[in-house]
């Protein structure tokens, strides 16, 4: 119960910046990184169950920096954090269905005319919409 409460906060206030000003601050990324560290300490997390909870965000960066930051790379940090906190199993997870949703809601903003397909989409609501049905289903 405790990791979702700081994993909400977090992405809560990330999808709040990400709307309003397409950028993910270096200052909640660091906060939330220094909570999820305690958080693991608190909970005795084993070392290996942390490494392999940050592969996908470290994945996530390295294809933001192969691709010139199509895919941002507080969006890499976030998930690392979200890795943290939730821990392995449940991250995959919440990346799969975030890559999911953001990858129909762009077909449809297209198809429908509504963006180009150069349009940069905030990914933080699409976490934000994988934990809440990571939490609920």
């Amino acid at each position: 119960m405790k990791e979702l409460i700081i994993a909400f906060c977090f992405v809560l206030i990330c999808t709040i910046t990400d709307i309003r000003t397409k950028k993910i601050y270096g200052e909640w990324i660091g906060v939330f990184c220094f909570t999820g560290i305690l958080y693991c300490l608190y909970m005795e997390k084993s070392v290996q169950s942390v490494v392999y909870s940050v592969i996908p965000g470290i994945i996530l960066l390295i294809i933001s920096v192969i691709s010139k930051e199509a895919i941002g790379k507080g969006d890499g940090l976030m998930v690392i954090n979200l890795g943290i906190i939730m821990g392995p199993e449940k991250i995959i997870g919440i990346l799969m269905i975030s890559l999911i949703t953001c990858a129909v809601a762009s077909l449809v903003m297209i198809v429908a005319k509504k963006v180009s397909k150069n349009y940069e989409i905030p990914f933080a609501p699409f976490l934000m919409i994988a934990l809440m049905f990571i939490t609920f289903f």
